[in-house]
């Protein structure tokens, strides 16, 4: 395994690496991180079982105008 991971900074700079080529990563500091300030506001919502419905019922409406104009 040593072949591998010859240590365990080449592992975590390996990480940052891949996931920065897929994600914004910025350094922070643990108090900005552990703060109790409430700013965190979420971008997405648990959706309800009238939401779902919502969205098969569109769905189902855009594969039948689809089929009508393939036909």
């Amino acid at each position: 395994m040593k072949e591998y991971l010859p240590s365990r900074s080449v592992f975590t700079d390996g990480v940052i690496t891949a996931l920065g080529e897929h994600f914004s990563v910025q350094p922070t500091d643990l108090e900005t991180a552990l703060s109790t300030v409430e700013e965190f506001s979420p971008s997405t919502k648990l959706l309800s079982e009238q939401d779902l419905e919502e969205i098969v019922s569109s769905k189902k409406s855009s594969l039948r105008v689809q089929k009508a104009e393939e036909a």
